[in-house]
């Protein structure tokens, strides 16, 4: 069996839809943010990358994804920024090119996304700005990346919960 990454920026759906979509295929569930904070005991991204800087939570998030790959098979939420680092992004795409790996981006439009986003404590700003309003910047500079990188593209504006497990399913069962 074939590990299925979710990819998307913030609010995507990848932790919400991840679950239901490995129940559906019969595979756990893994999200990778809060295996990352877990394997290092740490509370927050936030407390990482204010003490030690983004370069710091992408080397743990470059750790945890190399075990989780190497791990049985899942569904597995990404980082939002995970694609976004290179050594993370070449991880992803070796294990694609030897077909263990597909990855499905969950696509939603900025204001889509803005909309499922509410301020956060526990998630640093990758702008300096509120993540609700850094949506659109952040979405024009990663969308031609996942869009390169994925199997599979989900367009998920409009559409419910349950049809984006559906669409997900859709694509992820070989």
């Amino acid at each position: 069996m074939q590990t299925i990454a979710l990819m998307g920026l913030r609010g995507s759906g990848k932790s919400t839809v991840g679950p239901a979509v490995a129940a559906g295929l019969g595979m756990p569930f893994r999200d990778l943010d809060p295996l990352v904070l877990a394997w290092n005991r740490l509370d927050t991204v936030r407390e990482v990358v204010d003490a030690q800087g983004w370069p710091a939570f992408r080397a743990l998030e470059l750790g945890a994804l190399d075990r989780v790959l190497k791990e049985s098979a899942c569904v597995l939420a990404l980082g939002g920024g995970t694609p976004t680092h290179t050594p993370s992004r070449e991880l992803l795409e070796i294990y694609q090119s030897s077909a263990s790996l597909r990855i499905i981006y969950l696509r939603a439009q900025p204001d889509t996304l803005a909309s499922r986003l509410t301020p956060s404590d526990d998630r640093p700003s990758l702008t300096g700005m509120d993540a609700v309003q850094e949506v659109a910047d952040v979405f024009q500079e990663r969308d031609p990346l996942y869009a390169k990188l994925a199997d599979s593209i989900v367009e998920c504006d409009g559409l419910s919960i349950d049809d984006q497990v559906e669409a997900v399913l859709s694509v992820a069962k070989p």
